[in-house]
């Protein structure tokens, strides 16, 4: 089922800054047809499933570790920790030292 081929693939990979576009051409599909399949299976998109993944390891990490929030960001594969700020205030409501 390639749905369930593309979330394992995510699972894995989420912290390498993959895009659908990685996961099409691993997967030796078009990228139309891997949007298509998850979206139907999971009802969000790949790339906001990718995000949701890392913000839930950026939340588990802020809770058990007392890594910077600039080395959180770049293992759970967000570049640049300023977006991630933002992007974790927009989600959650709350900023992040504050969260931890």
């Amino acid at each position: 089922h390639l749905a369930n081929r593309i979330r394992r693939f995510i699972d894995e990979h989420f912290k390498d800054g993959i895009g659908a576009g990685d996961i099409a051409a691993r997967l030796g599909v078009s990228r139309r047809l891997v949007d298509l399949r998850f979206k139907e299976f999971q009802d969000e998109s790949i790339n906001n499933a990718i995000i949701r993944i890392r913000l839930e390891e950026v939340r588990r990490r802020l809770l058990t570790t007392s890594l910077p929030i600039s080395r959180i960001a770049s293992v759970c594969g967000f570049p640049n920790p300023s977006y991630l700020k933002k992007l974790f205030f927009d989600r959650y409501g709350e900023r992040m030292d504050s969260y931890r």
